[in-house]
């Protein structure tokens, strides 16, 4: 088996990259068979793995080297991401898929038991269906429309952005965003449809702040919102908040870290194998914290295939 990883240089502002440095003497003394793929701005990640899939995918294993954001793009460049074994290295400044996953801190320990070869995992791949042109994106940890998604696009485009990840604190531009968002946000009437083992439920929210997907427990780096979710049962857990005024998320943001804001009334947790969710105006999306677009009409699902995780 080859092991090809690919690593984002520039990722969590070229942390990801001296990382990367430190780990290859790991591989080079193990004496697997192994290949190193940079991705660039015109050659990105998605790109890179598409080509080794059309290589030899009985005889590959892909291991991203980077954020959520790089095995966001890995699962989004394979046409059949249940056919290759994958692994993935934390490199990046929310590191949430690996959160729940009681895996080791120490990229070098992840690294050495990945060098195993053995699968000790598969994991849900859920994708995000824009109703309006029936093209989808599919996610890993996460999927949302609303308010984090509004602050995953506005951190995306702040200039702060890079300092904090060149010095570990690049969580701290989401809660800047967050804070910016929640005061110009304005929550829309929403209809949510869900549906679980042949059964239907269709609910309805006068304020939809919020609507996030969730495979994983933790998104936006450590905030806990589905202490629920395990990312192999093929449930799609949901967090829905519907406060009538957005002044109740002063009160309700100091609790989610910890998977505590299911006390509050206007928080929701629900449960299905397919969601889909129309907004009276368009709202952003978000799928694993990677922003496209508004979309006022989407359908989160599952993939009848499963990640197969070396870690």
């Amino acid at each position: 088996m080859v092991f090809h990883v690919v690593v984002n240089p520039a990722g969590a502002s070229g942390r990801t990259g001296k990382i990367w440095k430190k780990l290859e003497p790991v591989f080079q003394k193990s004496g697997q068979k192994y290949e190193v793929h940079y991705s660039k701005k015109d050659h990105g990640i998605a790109a890179i793995c598409h080509e080794l899939e059309s290589r030899n995918p009985e005889d590959c294993c892909i291991v991203t080297v980077g954020g959520d954001g790089s095995v966001n793009e890995a699962i989004n460049g394979l046409e059949h991401p249940g056919r290759i074994l994958f692994a993935h290295i934390p490199a990046g400044s929310g590191n949430d898929l690996v959160r729940d996953m009681e895996l080791s801190g120490n990229p070098e320990k992840i690294a050495k038991k990945i060098l195993e070869g053995k699968v000790w995992r598969t994991c849900d791949i859920g994708e995000v269906c824009y109703e309006d042109t029936g093209k989808s994106r599919r996610f890993a940890v996460s999927c949302g429309i609303g308010f984090d998604a509004g602050i995953c696009e506005m951190a995306g485009h702040s200039r702060c952005k890079a300092i904090l990840n060149r010095i570990g604190l690049g969580k701290l531009i989401y809660i800047a965003s967050a804070f910016r968002v929640v005061r110009g946000q304005k929550s829309r009437s929403a209809d949510v449809t869900l549906e679980r083992d042949g059964k239907r439920q269709e609910l309805h929210y006068r304020h939809l702040f919020l609507l996030a997907g969730m495979n994983h427990q933790y998104e936006g780096g450590g905030f806990r919102f589905s202490p629920e979710a395990n990312p192999d049962d093929g449930v799609l857990n949901l967090c829905v908040a519907d406060p009538e005024h957005n002044r109740a998320f002063y009160r309700i943001f100091p609790f989610v870290p910890f998977g505590k804001h299911e006390r509050f009334s206007c928080i929701h947790a629900l449960s299905g194998s397919t969601v889909e969710i129309r907004s009276a105006e368009p709202l952003w999306v978000h799928t694993d914290g990677e922003v496209e677009r508004k979309a006022d009409h989407i359908r989160v699902r599952f993939l009848p295939e499963k990640l197969h995780f070396l870690e």
